[in-house]
């Protein structure tokens, strides 16, 4: 079972072994840093907390474990507000929380109320659950995370038992990167880990996110290259991993429209293609990217695409004009 980031802190895996000894309060908030590994750290926690090994949790192939792992388990219920968005996590929330609280467990002796990013919490909705968490049922633990307790009221505070995660060091950060993203050398890992202030969870999706963008660069100069040749059977082919995901082809275009505009920039070499079908091949993308706004999907925007630039192509073949 692959293990979250988090479990590296000396808080978490404190926390861990004082539930195996047979401490358990009735509300733990997990608090961190955005990136630390805290929601990934509370669903081990939930995992431990329902699996049927104790000594061993969370073993990671008993039932319970497996079903925590795939979010099917019964008495494992997550409550959260839009992400992100602070006083969304509202009142209405907090009592359909609270109601499935009194609620007998399905499978075990308990069931786990994860609550994410209680910072959210309206103050009406933190009120709300202080009472659940004044009198609360011996067989329901409630795990909520936030970034700051201070976002909480005090009397929210008083009720719960506090595990602090912190960021690891930017070295150990890129450790874990590696761990994950294993393509990427020593130095690209190291600067993302220090770009983000030692945040694994931030590295991670911004190294992510570039991986795409790059994805996306590649397909689009490849594309470019194959209907520069006349061959718009491999271009439309190169493009089918779109047809479903009209938010890529949107990525795809933008980085097909900054390619033609280097292109137009240079002087003399400009991959094969003259400066008015560059020109021509601009506008054809503007065109696209038009529809792609107007909710086009992904199949049709390919398929246009590749279409209007193998016209400009055909129109533009008697000669190359600079």
């Amino acid at each position: 079972m692959t293990q979250p980031f988090s479990m590296r802190d000396a808080g978490a895996q404190a926390a861990l072994a004082s539930f195996r000894g047979g401490r358990l309060p009735h509300a733990i908030l997990i608090e961190g840093p955005a990136g630390c590994g805290k929601s990934r750290f509370a669903r081990l926690f939930a995992m431990s907390i329902l699996c049927r090994n104790p000594q061993e949790a969370p073993c990671g192939h008993c039932p319970a474990c497996k079903k925590v792992a795939a979010g099917s388990h019964p008495d494992l219920l997550i409550y959260e507000g839009e992400k992100g968005k602070a006083k969304s996590f509202h009142i209405d929330l907090v009592r359909q929380l609270r109601a499935q609280a009194y609620v007998a467990p399905n499978e075990g002796e308990r069931k786990v109320l994860l609550l994410e990013d209680v910072q959210n919490m309206t103050e009406q909705a933190q009120n709300a659950l202080l009472k659940v968490l004044e009198e609360p049922p011996a067989s329901t633990v409630f795990l909520l995370t936030c970034q700051s307790r201070g976002q909480l009221l005090e009397t929210i505070l008083s009720r719960v038992s506090v595990i602090a995660l912190s960021l690891p060091a930017v070295e150990t950060c890129a450790d874990i990167l590696a761990e994950h993203l294993p393509e990427y050398s020593r130095e690209e890992l190291l600067a993302a880990a220090r770009d983000a202030s030692g945040s694994p969870g931030v590295a991670l999706e911004a190294l992510r996110q570039d991986s795409k963008a790059h994805g996306h660069r590649e397909c689009a100069r490849r594309v470019l290259e194959l209907l520069g040749k006349g061959q718009e059977a491999a271009a439309l082919a190169r493009l089918q991993p779109y047809e479903k995901d009209r938010q890529g082809m949107m990525a795809l275009l933008e980085a097909m429209a900054a390619q033609v505009t280097s292109l137009l920039l240079e002087e003399e070499k400009k991959a094969g293609f003259s400066h008015l079908q560059l020109v021509k091949i601009t506008a054809i993308i503007e065109k696209i990217t038009a529809a792609a706004y107007s909710n086009v999907g992904g199949l049709l925007l390919g398929s246009a695409l590749c279409a209007g630039i193998s016209q400009v192509m055909s129109e533009t073949s008697g000669g190359k004009t600079s």
